[in-house]
């Protein structure tokens, strides 16, 4: 078989190429060997943030930059107006929250309240802390960030449905050529599948691809993340992350709220 171009990974970062592939008019497949979106796409908590906790060190870094509008082309897709047409994924939260039980430096203080974050992030006075943070035993800050949370489960079925029957569930085998370059793929049934492009989006799965062909001239960064899910009656709904400004570093706890089949409050940690 030929196509124009095939994509190895049926996440978000997949299924969203796939569909803006073949909205500039190309021949492209996905393929995914377990589930779409069953692996790093829902372990990830669905917070579309700018760049902010890229910058908790008090100033903007080529991180923060690269992503500063992705909220806002977001919004714009989940309106119906942007690259993909959206308006069927669920919007959890339309903000979320920075909490720390630390001070703030007067660095990161002048930083939040400068003209280019003040639009985006704004501090909380504690009378309108809600819970858990309303509690007499937080004695910590808040500052709310106009920042998106969609569910992620409802973001794959809708670019699924939009992908239109070009995603299939088949394991692959990369053979390369003389030059180490990408020759064609066998799939699982035996067939082979040959393209002009290959993309590698297949995360975490992208490191036994490339080690069985052979190739590694390509690095990949792995994060050890440890995730808990808890549950009770009495959860209120909290969406933020758990910072530490004493040594700037990305948040040490993200929680984000949702709900059992039977509607029972989960806080995903």
């Amino acid at each position: 078989m030929h196509t124009d171009i095939v994509v190895l990974g049926g996440g978000v970062s997949g299924l969203w190429l796939l569909n803006a592939f073949k909205q500039q008019g190309y021949r492209c497949l996905l393929l995914e060997k377990n589930s779409l979106g069953g692996q790093q796409t829902f372990a990830s908590q669905g917070m579309i943030h700018g760049g902010i906790k890229y910058a908790l060190g008090g100033f903007t870094t080529p991180a923060s930059e690269s992503i500063a509008n992705m909220p806002e082309t977001w919004r714009n897709c989940l309106a119906g107006k942007g690259t993909l047409h959206l308006k069927s994924v669920k919007t959890l939260s339309s903000e979320y929250f920075l909490f720390s039980d630390g001070s703030l430096s007067s660095k990161v203080t002048s930083f939040f309240g400068s003209r280019a974050i003040r639009s985006r992030v704004s501090s909380l006075p504690r009378e309108q802390f809600q819970a858990p943070f309303s509690d007499p035993q937080f004695k910590g800050w808040i500052y709310r960030l106009q920042d998106l949370v969609i569910d992620t489960g409802s973001l794959v079925s809708e670019l699924q449905m939009l992908a239109n029957g070009q995603t299939f569930r088949s394991d692959s085998t990369l053979v390369c050529n003389n030059d180490n370059q990408v020759d064609h793929l066998v799939l699982g049934s035996g067939q082979r599948l040959k393209a002009e492009l290959y993309v590698f989006a297949a995360g975490a799965g992208n490191a036994s691809l490339l080690e069985k062909a052979g190739i590694d001239s390509i690095q990949m960064q792995r994060r050890p993340l440890h995730q808990v899910m808890l549950t009770a009656e009495d959860l209120p709904p909290v969406y933020a992350h758990a910072v530490s400004l004493k040594s700037a570093d990305k948040p040490k706890v993200t929680i984000t709220t949702h709900q059992t089949k039977s509607g029972a409050p989960v806080w995903y940690l």
